[in-house]
């Protein structure tokens, strides 16, 4: 009996809703996977899934089955990377979804550094900006700053990022320099995907938080474009200090409002299950958390330094 394949079935036909989105996922016949889905049922002794309107829902026993199911496949995966590390020092696949934001500047030396290290490694790198379903779309790791969104995974925050406002000087003499968050009200903003500030920017002084309408004048889908666009005074933005140290130390951009703080974005990792963490994933954060260390205007938080360097052993290959 092949009860991993009939797991695997479907877990895939819940995710998707339907045996067709399941047909296209795993490349099989929707037959083949009902038939997977009979024979489950069948070993179980439990009716799993019904047909409504809307597609394919789970019973309560359909529920419960699809809570271990994932567990198991998990562990089953975790087997096999294991398995291959014990034969070649460290192989397998690795995919990871990371963000513009930290993309470039951090994810990418350290990935070609683990791929320069562990030539056996399959590395797949996705810069995405959108938030990401690590369980149903099949990533072993995704590194979010800001929000998470919905994921079935385990998200473990690991740190922050510390932003400031921002403007070009030409903008600024042009419409003036603010001397207080009221003052940012008459200013043009530039935002960072669609929606962020629709309810309006955070503004901190002496531990008091208010908060400010803005009048959003541009929106930029991804860093780059986003100081780009301050840069060519279309307006303040809100920007994390490690990205924007050497525009500031050129005099290109200024901060704004300096006696004043915006809150820090929380740094994420976001992982299928935390029971099945694989090697290649805990040598990624590993070495992650390595070259976070480095960036003065990021703060890594101390208790995740533990977890992942608890048992630092099991991290490294033998």
């Amino acid at each position: 009996m092949d009860l991993l394949g009939q797991l695997q079935s479907f877990v895939s036909t819940v995710d998707e809703g339907s045996f067709s989105g399941a047909e296209r996922r795993l490349k099989v016949s929707q037959p083949a996977i009902s038939q997977q889905i009979s024979s489950l049922e069948a070993h179980t002794g439990k009716e799993l899934l019904y047909r409504t309107s809307k597609g394919i829902k789970t019973t309560r026993a359909g529920d419960l089955v699809y809570s271990h199911a994932r567990t198991m496949l998990d562990q089953s995966r975790l087997l096999h990377a294991d398995l291959d590390a014990l034969d070649t020092g460290m192989a397998g696949r690795l995919r990871i979804s990371v963000g513009f934001l930290m993309g470039p500047l951090i994810v990418s030396p350290v990935l070609m550094e683990l791929r320069r290290d562990y030539p056996q490694l399959d590395i797949i790198s996705v810069m995405e900006d959108h938030l990401v379903d690590v369980v149903k779309q099949g990533y072993d790791l995704a590194l979010r700053v800001g929000d998470l969104g919905g994921t079935d995974g385990f998200a473990r925050r690991i740190g922050t990022v510390k932003t400031v406002l921002f403007a070009s000087k030409e903008y600024l003499d042009r419409v003036g320099r603010p001397s207080s968050p009221k003052d940012l009200e008459n200013m043009d903003f530039v935002q960072y995907r669609e929606h962020r500030v629709k309810s309006g920017l955070v503004v901190i002084n002496e531990g008091i938080a208010q908060k400010i309408a803005v009048n959003v004048s541009f929106t930029a889908n991804n860093p780059q474009d986003l100081i780009s666009a301050v840069q060519h005074g279309m307006g303040f933005s809100r920007g994390p200090l490690f990205v924007l140290g050497d525009k500031l130390a050129s005099g290109e951009i200024e901060t704004i409002l300096c006696d004043f703080e915006v809150p820090d974005k929380p740094v994420y990792i976001v992982y299928p299950s935390r029971s099945a963490l694989s090697r290649q994933s805990r040598l990624f954060i590993q070495k992650l958390m390595q070259k976070l260390e480095k960036f003065s205007h990021i703060s890594i938080s101390q208790n995740a330094i533990e977890e992942f360097y608890s048992d630092q052993q099991d991290m490294m290959p033998t």
